[in-house]
């Protein structure tokens, strides 16, 4: 996560000296002037707790590189982790530039209620949907990096190897607990039975342990609340007939641990391909036909990203484009890149961070006009 948090960093580094030369000139031979954007004022960010250090940094080191102040609250559930960035921001800001607080929802609350002038935030959808209408008094300016079910679509021409390795990190990475985390694989009927092979003789490889050990591939989750969602989302679809191939029980172990599950049987019926699951399952539902694979794909309210498998690059393309999600991936997931921008559609949020301009979401186009 270090790595990730200094490569965003240099991105956003590098794209604030452009930034702080875009002044764009225009006359109409009577009014002559200039417009450029700058900075909005106090930035709120609050941050969830799965990359309590890479997330928080982007959105800081953005809204700091705009021009902006920021009040940070971290998650209540990493809190070590945000004071220590807060300490080490202020060796580096002059004083008051950054203002660290610690605190649950109601710190969150007040904050949001206070005289910032934006707020970005990044957590639950339920959440992002109480800012926003907590901010609507004010018209804060928001950015929310919010919830997603992504999907998964496995033409039958695909390297079934290749999507059941990746699977472990798209899927499994940081035991699923990922907003971009693949929650829904739709695979072709006529290769079904061979992914799913795949999926388990993979999943059974993994070694769960201590995090802090170099031979475990995946740890306990977050809290006991969190693993208890997972569970009821998998008990549901077990009792609406889905099968689980691995796993689909809590182990007899120390620990919020929850085992890699791979189901079967699923539908659209069911929690586990609706709402957020937040954890280590791999739904596997078959199609006959690729445009029920799309329209599949795209019945969620949620739409951060989304990933086409096949062979045929040209045609994993022409599908993607009709997925609706903020970033799409081919024979891949649609994953954190700084070079990218960063957003979903519908219920995963609004406004983009990272990309060629990730001072957007913070910043605000103002004109100076010269008359005569």
């Amino acid at each position: 996560e270090l790595a990730a948090a200094q490569r965003r960093i240099r991105h956003i580094a590098s794209r604030a000296r452009r930034a702080a030369r875009l002044v764009t000139r225009v006359s109409d031979g009577k009014t002559h002037g200039a417009f450029r954007p700058e900075p909005l004022g106090v930035a709120a960010v609050i941050t969830a707790w799965n990359y309590p250090i890479s997330v928080p940094c982007q959105v800081i080191v953005s809204a700091l590189l705009a021009g902006n102040t920021v009040v940070f609250k971290p998650s209540e559930l990493t809190p070590l982790c945000g004071a220590r960035l807060g300490e080490l921001f202020g060796e580096l800001l002059p004083a008051n530039c950054l203002i660290p607080l610690t605190g649950a929802e109601e710190t969150g609350r007040a904050l949001v209620a206070s005289d910032v002038d934006m707020v970005a935030f990044v957590g639950s959808g339920a959440a992002g949907r109480a800012i926003m209408a907590a901010s609507a008094a004010k018209l804060h300016r928001l950015a929310l990096e919010l919830g997603g079910k992504d999907p998964a679509i496995v033409c039958h021409d695909a390297d079934l190897d290749w999507v059941a390795r990746r699977m472990m990190t798209a899927a499994l990475g940081n035991c699923g607990q990922e907003c971009n985390s693949v929650e829904r694989v739709y695979v072709d009927r006529r290769v079904e039975k061979e992914l799913l092979r795949r999926l388990v003789a993979e999943v059974k490889r993994l070694r769960a342990g201590d995090p802090r050990r170099e031979e475990t591939d995946i740890g306990p989750m977050i809290s006991e609340r969190q693993r208890s969602l997972v569970e009821s989302h998998v008990n549901d679809a077990l009792r609406r007939g889905a099968r689980a191939l691995t796993g689909g029980r809590r182990p007899r172990r120390r620990g919020f641990f929850y085992p890699p599950t791979v189901l079967t049987g699923v539908d659209h019926t069911m929690r586990v391909m609706r709402e957020e699951t937040f954890g280590p399952v791999i739904p596997v539902m078959a199609f006959d036909t690729e445009e029920e694979a799309i329209h599949l794909a795209n019945d969620s309210e949620f739409g951060l990203g989304a990933s086409v498998w096949s062979k045929d690059i040209l045609r994993a393309r022409s599908i993607a484009q009709r997925l609706i999600a903020g970033i799409r991936g081919i024979n891949g997931p649609g994953s954190a890149n700084a070079h990218f921008p960063w957003g979903g559609a519908k219920q995963s949020g609004l406004g983009r961070m990272m990309g060629p301009d990730p001072f957007e979401d913070f910043s605000e186009v103002r004109s100076v006009m010269i008359h005569g």
